[in-house]
């Protein structure tokens, strides 16, 4: 995946991807669903915070910023 002047490796591609599907079907089961059910936000949450975690490890290893 290129992202703007950088490419990244394809494990973090792969997850990249797989993490913003999934938050298109948790934002979906939100807007058709019950938008109060706590599940689906700590969902959300979760996988942001996984992706978030593997580009700090990425630049804590690295010493450069992604």
């Amino acid at each position: 995946m290129y992202v703007g002047h950088r490419i990244l490796d394809p494990i973090t591609t792969s997850m990249i991807i797989e993490t913003l599907s999934m938050l298109c079907t948790k934002f979906s089961r939100v807007l058709v669903g019950d938008p109060l059910y706590k599940d689906h936000w700590d969902d959300i949450i979760g996988y942001a915070t996984l992706v978030k975690n593997r580009l700090e490890n990425k630049e804590a290893n690295t010493g450069k910023s992604l």
